[in-house]
């Protein structure tokens, strides 16, 4: 009986400790947390500095042009690291919001991490034309599918633009 009395003790006494050391690791994980969300957010400022997005989008004869760039405006290199060969995506819907086209719809693309280094002042472009059915309006959605930037998560939401064109 005595011994069931002292492992029942040292039972009780362990699993004390146990909620002890998980609360003190919880308050470690939200103070983390915490100062994460302050470097996520200097991160995105920094990134809205450092390389400027822009969409442009014409309508001319029938013709829908969709140009996006991507521009270095800091001094130094910029490492970008796409997830897959898709560089870029347009999407395009009607004034119901019926979508008309997507770029990637029914496109096969490398499955492989590819890397691009874009120089000081140096900009990546690309251009997507689509035979519009009909006048418009439409609304464009594109965007440049960098994953990383300088091995920093990119803020996806600032490399992506909705236009309307009519």
């Amino acid at each position: 009986m005595r011994i069931l009395i002292i492992a029942v003790c040292v039972l009780l006494t362990a699993c004390g400790t146990a909620d002890n050391e998980q609360t003190e690791k919880n308050n470690e994980t939200n103070n983390e947390s915490g100062n994460n969300v302050n470097d996520q957010e200097e991160k995105e400022e920094t990134m809205e500095e450092e390389l400027a997005y822009h969409t442009e989008a014409s309508l001319e004869d029938g013709l829908l042009t969709v140009r996006l760039e991507l521009v270095n405006e800091t001094a130094e290199r910029k490492q970008l690291t796409f997830r897959s060969g898709q560089r870029y995506n347009v999407v395009i819907h009607d004034a119901e919001g019926n979508k008309q086209f997507d770029y990637a719809e029914g496109m096969m693309f490398t499955q492989a991490i590819e890397e691009e280094e874009l120089e000081s002042g140096e900009s990546l472009s690309y251009e997507v034309e689509w035979e519009a059915e009909g006048e418009g309006p439409y609304e464009v959605t594109a965007e440049i599918t960098v994953s990383e930037i300088d091995d920093d998560e990119a803020d996806r939401s600032l490399l992506q633009e909705t236009v309307s064109v009519e």
